[in-house]
């Protein structure tokens, strides 16, 4: 990667007290690419308070002499694995600068210092963009950057009539209860996505990094029950007037009953209850197929469409 900065310009660490300004430049890009901006400073503040994030050490500002924020990327460590998440925006009035390509460098150099402290070989580093941004793509892939999946972002309208779940007879929702159903959904996560140990830590690193993490409402997620029996959840949250479904799982054994349609229902009048217009999740094309087709029968519809990719960054890399 180019260690340069193009003239005119200039990097420095970021701040609590860029939220604001880092929350103006995402709307741009937004406004630019969806046609409309959905995020506030009180939502950045919450990403920065995500587990395993130092705002002083993992996150960037570009700015023009004058101070106008233009650019921002962050990194974070996402897993025990030594996986990374990623992201940067540059305001759409600046692209063609190359601001794109160092922020990326910045991120590739973070990570790459922490793969050295702890005497690791490589670690994978991900982070995402929309199909309707072709030039962070296009950087991306010619960063050598490999796509891995492509997400639909779905979206229902709250303030429409809400049909009621339909629940089978012997199971029913309930709210989740912190430090008592932690165990329980974490087997239900682990059996409906075939996750393991790798991916979401050990029960009590998830318990810490999920259910614990500041930025979590676990009044927002609802489980489905057989009795006693923790047979699915549905982990919501709320941004705004936005409510995102962040997980919706149904252990195998129960699935074809109707449960995962009843809890997304459920959750639709929950979020509407606390002040959401609109709910959103999104699902992986050409993998969850029933998923989709469920979220559709929900009336559910494709609002645009989100790509992942990722690199293995090794500390020997030119960056």
């Amino acid at each position: 990667m180019d260690d340069a900065l193009p003239a005119g310009f200039e990097v420095r660490r970021a701040r609590p007290d860029d939220a604001a300004a880092v929350a103006a430049l995402v709307a741009a890009s937004q406004e630019a690419f969806q046609g409309q901006a959905e995020i506030s400073s009180a939502s950045v503040l919450r990403k920065w308070r995500a587990p395993h994030f130092d705002l002083e050490r993992d996150a960037w500002l570009v700015q023009t002499d004058d101070g106008r924020v233009i650019a921002f990327g962050a990194v974070r460590e996402t897993g025990p694995g030594g996986e990374f998440e990623g992201n940067f925006t540059v305001h759409p009035a600046y692209y063609g600068h190359g601001i794109a390509a160092y922020i990326l460098g910045r991120l590739e150099e973070r990570v790459c210092t922490a793969v050295a402290a702890r005497g690791q070989g490589a670690a994978v580093l991900q982070t995402w963009t929309g199909s309707d941004n072709p030039a962070e793509r296009d950087l991306l892939r010619r960063s050598g950057y490999r796509q891995i999946a492509v997400f639909s972002r779905m979206e229902k309208d709250l303030r429409d009539e809400l049909e009621d779940p339909v629940w089978p007879s012997g199971v029913g929702p309930r709210p989740f209860r912190p430090g008592r159903d932690d165990l329980a959904v974490y087997t239900v996560l682990v059996e409906a996505f075939g996750e393991d140990d790798e991916n979401l830590g050990d029960p009590e690193e998830w318990s810490r990094d999920v259910v614990d993490d500041p930025r979590a409402d676990p009044d927002l997620w609802l489980l489905a029950c057989a009795g006693e029996e923790v047979v699915g959840v549905a982990i919501d949250s709320l941004s705004g007037e936005r409510g995102f479904i962040e997980r919706l799982a149904v252990r195998p054994a129960w699935q074809g009953r109707g449960i995962g349609g009843a809890l997304l229902r459920e959750a639709f009048a929950l979020l509407r209850r606390r002040g959401a217009t609109r709910a959103v999740l999104a699902v992986e094309l050409d993998v969850a197929v029933e998923a989709l087709d469920l979220y559709r029968r929900a009336g559910m519809t494709e609002a645009r469409r989100i790509e992942f990719y990722e690199k293995r960054i090794a500390p020997a890399m030119d960056v």
